[in-house]
């Protein structure tokens, strides 16, 4: 009597033990599908949370301001370009509570499609407080050889020197900008600024200083940032 009860208990028991495996299996898919919903929603939450904090503080873009160009030993003939500049510009964070960090600071100079700076002049990282300004200087190496440097495109436009000896170029300055509001928010976004200038004819031939004195560019996102 006693071997056909344990006989039949063992049988019932492995139907329990199988039952089992597929509730036990279940119950773990349904915690794991739970926790990959949480941290959706805390994702999600996340990002809400910042653009309503980004909409709170807005922020601005840096205002560039360019002082002075100055070109020196310019000379431009047939398909040769040789020249030196400085530049010197003014940045500023019109910002109330977000602080700036300008990096990668580069400066080409054109005429109309043509670069005329053929090498980028790079200045130190810029940190800018809420309100605050800052003058940066840079030099520029104005180079070309060839048809390739486009030289021959610019000697052949009318326009090259025909008010009075002065030529108008386009200044673009490019900047990494990260705008950092307290400690914890922060984002960094590709920004560049226009300046359309004028260039007086130097005494001895080629190019010399702005007319008309500094100009206010205008400064954009970047569509790649």
């Amino acid at each position: 009597m006693s071997q056909n009860s344990t006989a039949t208990h063992q049988p019932q028991t492995s139907r329990n033990a199988y039952s089992q495996q597929p509730h036990n299996s279940q119950r773990c898919k349904q915690i794991i599908s739970r926790l990959i919903l949480v941290l959706v929603l805390l994702f999600l939450l996340c990002c809400v949370s910042v653009s309503i904090a980004w909409l709170i503080y807005h922020p601005c873009l840096p205002v560039v301001r360019l002082d002075s160009l100055t070109v020196s030993n310019f000379t431009l003939f047939k398909s040769n370009l040789t020249g030196k500049g400085n530049i010197t510009v003014t940045l500023e964070n019109p910002n109330k509570k977000i602080n700036l960090k300008l990096e990668n600071f580069q400066v080409k100079v054109f005429y109309g499609k043509t670069i005329l700076s053929k090498n980028d002049s790079v200045a130190d990282p810029t940190y800018l407080r809420n309100g605050s300004k800052e003058v940066s200087t840079a030099e520029l190496r104005f180079e070309g050889k060839d048809g390739i440097s486009g030289c021959e495109e610019v000697l052949k436009d009318k326009g090259w020197g025909s008010r009075n000896g002065a030529v108008s170029l386009e200044v673009k300055v490019f900047i990494s900008t990260k705008f950092i509001a307290g400690e914890w928010l922060s984002t960094r976004k590709s920004t560049w600024a226009l300046c359309e200038v004028e260039l007086s004819p130097a005494s001895h031939g080629g190019l010399g200083n702005l007319l008309h004195g500094g100009k206010d560019c205008v400064v954009h996102f970047s569509i790649h940032s």
